[in-house]
């Protein structure tokens, strides 16, 4: 299972990339494709030539955000802000 990770499938998409030769690449990522794409970004910055001309991000957390270890502190936020909006009205 290791071989499970953002980290591998980026890699996996990078190389499915260099085999494609396309001299240009647009990536889309929704949902974990965003945090797919930012990976493939953070790879794909030593190599010079990548090819990589433009990401459309649409995810539900900005980049950095919404991992295991912050999901605790967004929802406790997320939830706080609800209820007190409703005690305001």
């Amino acid at each position: 299972f290791r071989s499970f990770s953002t980290q591998d499938s980026a890699r996996d998409l990078i190389h499915l990339m260099q085999q494609l030769s396309y001299p240009e690449w647009n990536i889309l990522g929704v949902s974990y494709g965003t945090r797919l794409a930012l990976e493939i970004e953070q790879q794909l910055k030593v190599v010079s030539t990548s090819g990589l001309k433009s990401m459309v991000l649409d995810s539900l957390y900005p980049a950095g955000y919404g991992g295991v270890q912050t999901w605790p502190q967004v929802l406790d936020s997320a939830m706080s802000g609800f209820f007190e909006g409703d005690r305001k009205s």
